[in-house]
Formats: C-alpha cells, structure tokens, sequence
C-alpha cells in the first residue's frame, strides 16, 4: 500500500505556490469552508502564525497534500488535505492523520470536516475521533490525545 510511503515535512514559504494552486481547484475548495481564495499574502501570514505547524505530504519526492495544527485555547485543530487526486480514496489521509498526530500538542485534538466529505468523516473515525458536534454543514470530531 503507497501509504507507508509517506512523510511529511514542514511546509516552506517555497510550498505557498502550489497550496494555492490546490485551494483553487473546485475538488479541494468545497471542503475549505473558504469563500474566496486566499492570496500569497494570507497563505505566507498563515504559515507564520505562531503556535501554528504546517506540513507538506510527500509521496515518491512530490507534494501531495497538506496538514497542518492550528492552535486554540482549548483545542488543538487538525487539518488535511490531500491535494493529488488520483491517490484520494487509496488511505492517503487516514495516514496522513496519523503521521500529523505525532506532532500534536497532548490534549484535545478537533477535525471541522464538511458534512459531505464522507472520505474525511471514514479516515478520522478511522484514527479514533469520535463525532463531537454539528455545527451548519460542519462536523467537528474530536481525539483526546495523551
């Protein structure tokens, strides 16, 4: 299976390129819950924000996909997107969140997941979150990460 061939490594100023070339396509955006795209400016700020840790997915020496762990007071949020179409629905994200929950602060860990991305919903259920509450068309589920 291609996903123990995964890794991740910190997402570069030099990532911000294609993370925005992601976040334009329809496939990946509907689930961003964003109305309009960010530009460099917002990406770059992002990436910089402290507490925040952002990862590249790679797969055979490619960028794939994207996580990240954006801090809250009381939460930890994990965030996945696998940006490579042809590897989605092959267990991409379900080690991608496996591979990303390593870095997690110890807490509580939350995922906001769209009600109609089904294979996001499988893949943290698949890692031990548990649905928390809905909120509109989101989905928050949650870890307790020791």
């Amino acid at each position: 299976m291609l996903t123990s061939d995964l890794t991740l490594r910190l997402a570069e100023a030099s990532d911000i390129d294609i993370i925005l070339a992601w976040w334009a396509l329809p496939e990946i955006r509907r689930h961003t819950g964003a109305i309009t795209l960010p530009d460099f400016q917002e990406v770059r700020h992002s990436l910089a924000r402290p507490g925040r840790r952002d990862y590249m997915i790679m797969f055979e020496g490619r960028r794939i996909g994207r996580t990240c762990l954006i801090p809250h007071e009381a939460f930890e949020e994990l965030s996945v997107y696998v940006c490579e179409l042809a590897l989605q629905g092959q267990g991409v994200g379900r080690s991608a969140i496996a591979l990303t929950m390593i870095f997690a602060r110890l807490g509580e860990i939350r995922a906001r997941i769209s009600r109609n991305n089904l294979a996001s919903q499988k893949a943290f259920l698949a890692n031990g979150f548990c649905l928390l509450s809905e909120e509109g068309d989101v989905y928050w589920y949650a870890k307790h990460h020791l």
